[in-house]
């Protein structure tokens, strides 16, 4: 066959443009990226408590650890220990096994020991693969150092994550209040309680409205001025209240000025005496409470007991220690207290 120059050029092309086409058509192999390690992360559930230190100067606040939520990320956390520090001043084991939450709630295995005040809890993890992330509620409980809080600065609270399959994990938990600077003070409430056979409670119990109130200064600062002791009684049953300072305990101390103030909730009666000067460490003022009954006869599942409280200025709050004597109630036939959003009662 004979091949003129021009068929030449055109099938010399023809086969240049198919072999170009079949190098670009030439399948390739394609290379997976690498999985992304995603870490290990955790948010710690906890609230916060104080201590104060040993001359009741410095307000120091602590990490009261509930639990945790632990994300594994990449990692599978099954088998792993979680091994949480706590200083045994400010909370104690209760002597039961963590729970891992979910669906079913789940004991887990739980070991504790001590290093002087350093408690330890080592928490197993399951075994069964697959963990991705847990939420561990831990078995403490805040310990009560009142009236000798005074323990100066607590230890860090930390938890540590380790196992076999992963990277050790740690964190500290960080208390979210800042150190407060001046001198403690405190009060104790004590009050006696009249009754009235008039009005009959869900329960069957009489009204109990207070008479006598005792206001103890536990120091070692005063009770400031602008604290008041609150008295609060159901409007349906006392229609009215009125309370004057007796006496103080301390001959030759000088009971504080102080004035009364109604309370202005319709739905309530009562009023506050409050201190228009402090009331020193170590004395206790004695309050009596007239109270003006309702004329008629009541009977009634929705009340308001009658309590008394001692509020205080918002500046000498953080300095306040807990008695947890600051609110006092009457108590049931059968020794319930009986408080208000209880098991009975309203707001």
């Amino acid at each position: 066959m004979n091949v003129n120059r021009r068929q030449l050029l055109l099938t010399t092309s023809a086969v240049g443009s198919l072999a170009l086409i079949a190098a670009y058509s030439r399948p390739t192999r394609v290379h997976a990226s690498p999985a992304k390690h995603e870490p290990i992360t955790a948010k710690l559930l906890y609230t916060t408590g104080s201590v104060f230190s040993a001359d009741f100067t410095s307000q120091l606040p602590y990490s009261v650890l509930l639990g945790a939520i632990v994300d594994g990320g990449s990692s599978d956390l099954a088998g792993a220990t979680l091994t949480v520090n706590f200083d045994e001043r400010g909370q104690a084991w209760s002597g039961e096994d963590a729970r891992l939450q979910g669906k079913l709630t789940t004991p887990l295995h739980t070991s504790h020991s001590s290093v002087g005040s350093v408690g330890v809890l080592e928490i197993e993890l399951p075994k069964a693969p697959g963990l991705g992330n847990a939420t561990v509620v831990f078995p403490l409980r805040p310990t009560r150092l009142y009236p000798a809080e005074n323990v100066g600065p607590l230890g860090d609270t930390t938890l540590e994550l380790s196992g076999s399959r992963i990277e050790t994990f740690a964190m500290t938990a960080v208390p979210d209040q800042s150190v407060s600077i001046g001198t403690a003070w405190g009060v104790e409430l004590l009050a006696s309680w009249a009754r009235t056979n008039d009005v009959k409670t869900f329960g069957g119990d009489s009204y109990a409205y207070p008479r006598e109130i005792a206001v103890s200064s536990v120091g070692p600062a005063p009770i400031p001025a602008g604290a008041a002791v609150q008295i609060v009684v159901d409007a349906g049953i006392v229609t009215s209240i009125n309370a004057s300072v007796m006496s103080l305990t301390v001959e030759g101390t000088a009971a504080p000025l102080w004035h009364f103030e109604p309370l202005p909730d319709s739905a309530q009666t009562g009023g506050s005496i409050v201190l228009d000067g402090p009331l020193a460490a170590g004395t206790t003022l004695l309050i009596a409470v007239d109270s003006q009954l309702a004329s008629t006869s009541v009977v009634t599942d929705s009340i308001t007991y009658g309590r008394v409280s001692l509020t205080s200025p918002e500046s000498a709050a953080p300095m306040r220690r807990s008695s947890l004597m600051e609110t006092t109630t009457a108590v049931s036939s059968s020794g319930t207290p009986l408080v208000t959003n209880g098991a009975r009662g309203k707001n």
